[in-house]
């Protein structure tokens, strides 16, 4: 068995997988919504109580594996772990507590592995695409070409520190729109942005707000990964929900079929997000994968 664990800025994911004839086969899943970005100060980093419910969300991942026949463990943490001042602390406690080590992942390795899982499940497999991975403290782009990653991005965008830092609509946007407009910059001093514009380049999403998109517009009651991977989401079918979602209360949203609990509050911003990349990449929409990061970080064993 290959195991990988995802410290992410939102959610703690884990993998337990199979890699037989060339295909990562999953045996199990488990996901826990801790916040671990949630009250960060760029003072102090990580919040004490955030790190305590990331630390027993993994606590429990361990116990999980206990007894298992693991060929590999990969634990990996992303953008909220990367900028925290006492990211040290809570690397240390890992240890002590789970027995794990965490590495940290660069973001541009982080953009590279997402890159890679979403791949494995896209049909038919694209020639060209502007793959992002919207997490809970940073924003993923990576541009693939011809079987190759033609480059790739970290913007420190993510749905956490958005929905809490800027509560307000407005201001929301306008912190969006200075983001993608640096990216957008990035891609025309690189010469890329004719090509990503493109109708040959397929945008493609993975990532929990991404997924939970999806299962929303197919009105999921129990989310089910293998339906959501390449669903197609049109622009104008997210305009429409996002009209829905702004005149709803937390409470209201989270009646919502596909918005599990922890998401009420960054839906909102990540489907904010995305609606601005849309626009800089002229695509009118995107596809899906439920396949991102969890799965590219056992897949890198293999390619």
């Amino acid at each position: 068995m290959h195991v990988s664990i995802d410290v992410g800025s939102n959610t703690v994911r884990l993998l337990i997988a199979e890699f037989e004839q060339n295909q990562l086969i999953p045996r199990h899943y488990g996901r826990v919504i801790t916040r671990l970005g949630g009250r960060y100060s760029s003072d102090k980093g990580l919040a004490s109580d955030a790190m305590e419910r990331t630390l027993v969300a993994l606590e429990d991942f361990n116990a999980q594996l206990s007894g298992l026949s693991l060929c590999s463990l990969r634990v990996v943490g992303t953008e909220v772990v990367r900028k925290a001042g006492n990211r040290h602390h809570f690397i240390a406690e890992i240890k002590r507590r789970c027995g794990f080590d965490l590495e940290v992942l660069t973001g541009e390795e982080e953009a590279s592995l997402s890159a890679l899982g979403a791949l494995a499940v896209l049909k038919p497999h694209p020639s060209q695409a502007l793959i992002f991975d919207l997490g809970g403290g940073s924003l993923e782009l990576i541009l693939y070409r011809f079987g190759k990653v033609l480059w790739r991005h970290s913007q420190p965008l993510g749905v956490v520190a958005l929905s809490e830092q800027y509560p307000d609509a407005l201001a929301r946007a306008t912190v969006i729109a200075q983001h993608v407009l640096q990216v957008q910059d990035l891609l025309r001093r690189g010469g890329l942005i004719q090509l990503i514009v493109a109708d040959q380049v397929q945008l493609v999403g993975t990532a929990g707000t991404v997924t939970t998109l999806a299962a929303i517009v197919l009105g999921m009651d129990v989310y089910q990964g293998e339906l959501v991977n390449n669903t197609c989401l049109q622009y104008g079918q997210l305009l429409e929900l996002q009209s829905s979602l702004a005149k709803m209360s937390l409470a209201e949203r989270r009646q919502v079929k596909g918005i599990e609990s922890g998401r009420e509050d960054l839906i909102l911003p990540g489907l904010e997000i995305i609606l601005e990349l849309m626009k800089v990449c002229h695509k009118r929409s995107f596809k899906v994968c439920d396949s991102g990061l969890l799965e590219g970080v056992i897949l890198d064993r293999f390619v």
